[in-house]
């Protein structure tokens, strides 16, 4: 018995796969990056949420990181960091576990709207670090570049504040992920962005400038008069990365396999036990504009060259568009492994990793 037959014998229900060799290359070259461009590197962990993979990067020099909600920080504090950024705005409702966990660790929070700043001032008790984030064009949260006054005024009141202190911006460029299998595009909106956050360099005494999204940072060199980048993604991949050229299949580290579990060679269709509450509902249009929830990657780790892709999700059902001929080769009991679209997401709905060594290793849970 191979080493993968015996990982997946052991796999009867939607389980998430991890090339732990393929994940520790993806955080060296990361690290490798960071240091050619002189820029810190700060990567988000809300795309691994696991304190074991967190310790990969320890081991490459990594010492402060971003998370997505203060839970996470809390997880990661617990779990030895002490220098994290809470790159989500400000949730006034946990100011308590913002006070507890700034006792501990050196903590910073984000503002995205000058109303925020007055609640904040009145209720932070201890130390604490602010960015400010810029909305760069992905329009979701986060000042308007060329809102300066707005911007001053809020930099005032957390220097004239007893506990805040006014660390620099942040700001990610979510929109580089519309770019399908177009990565010049991808390059010049990195230029463009980097030039337009130079300007808040100029009007803000030299002011710390963090970037951070995963298509940007793989894709250009680009970088010049930043000071941080905060890749996520880049730690696993996924098919969505793939399309939009920031990565090559090999180097997608996470995989979900899924029983199947109904064959229908009539119909060019099998069904498989791994649904929206095991992939998530995110997708990307094929080149025939149909949905792709997950695209097949092999069959009982066996590589197919077939294309193949689950078309429709419910709540545990996968329905996967296949040939006839690959349906009639398989047989119920399978297991279909697919590369996620956003592993971002695939691996916060799943509770733990399956590594080819016969591993698994436990991550992070809001419950």
């Amino acid at each position: 018995m191979s080493a993968n037959d015996a990982v997946l014998n052991k796999i009867n229900k939607p389980a998430l796969l991890l090339d732990e060799k393929q994940c520790k290359a993806n955080i060296y070259h990361q690290v490798v990056k960071a240091k050619r461009l002189n820029l810190a590197l700060r990567p988000h962990f809300k795309t691994h949420q696991s304190a074991r993979i967190g310790e990969w990067y320890k081991e490459l020099g990594v010492k402060k990181i971003t998370v997505s909600s203060v839970l996470m920080a809390e997880y990661f504090a617990n779990n030895g960091w002490k220098d994290i950024l809470i790159a989500f705005p400000v949730n006034i409702l946990e100011i308590d576990q913002i006070n507890a966990l700034a006792r501990k660790i050196k903590l910073h929070i984000l503002i995205s709207e000058e109303s925020a700043i007055d609640k904040i001032v009145t209720k932070v008790d201890i130390l604490v670090s602010v960015f400010i984030e810029i909305d760069t064009g992905q329009i979701r949260s986060g000042f308007k570049l060329l809102a300066i006054e707005k911007i001053k005024s809020t930099i005032q009141k957390i220097n004239n504040s007893k506990h805040l202190v006014f660390s620099g911006f942040v700001a990610h460029a979510g929109q580089s992920y519309q770019y399908k299998n177009e990565p010049e595009k991808v390059k010049v909106l990195q230029a463009k962005l980097n030039s337009e956050l130079l300007s808040l360099k100029g009007a803000f005494q030299e002011a710390f400038i963090s970037v951070g999204d995963t298509p940007t940072f793989s894709l250009s060199d680009n970088f010049s008069g930043m000071d941080e980048v905060r890749p996520g993604n880049a730690v696993f991949y996924d098919w969505m990365q793939y399309q939009i050229g920031a990565c090559d299949k090999e180097q997608i580290a996470v995989k979900l396999a899924c029983p199947v579990v109904a064959i229908y060679p009539e119909r060019e269709e099998f069904v498989v036990y791994g649904g929206a509450i095991h992939f998530s509902k995110e997708y990307v249009l094929t080149d025939y504009k149909q949905r792709n929830y997950g695209q097949l990657a092999s069959i009982n780790a066996i590589d197919i060259s077939d294309e193949a892709f689950i078309s429709n999700l419910t709540q545990e059902h996968g329905v996967v568009k296949a040939s006839k001929q690959l349906c009639q080769q398989m047989k119920v009991g399978d297991l279909a492994i697919f590369y996620p679209i956003h592993s971002c997401l695939t691996v916060d709905l799943m509770p733990k990793y399956h590594t080819w060594s016969g591993d698994e290793i436990h991550k992070f849970r809001f419950f």
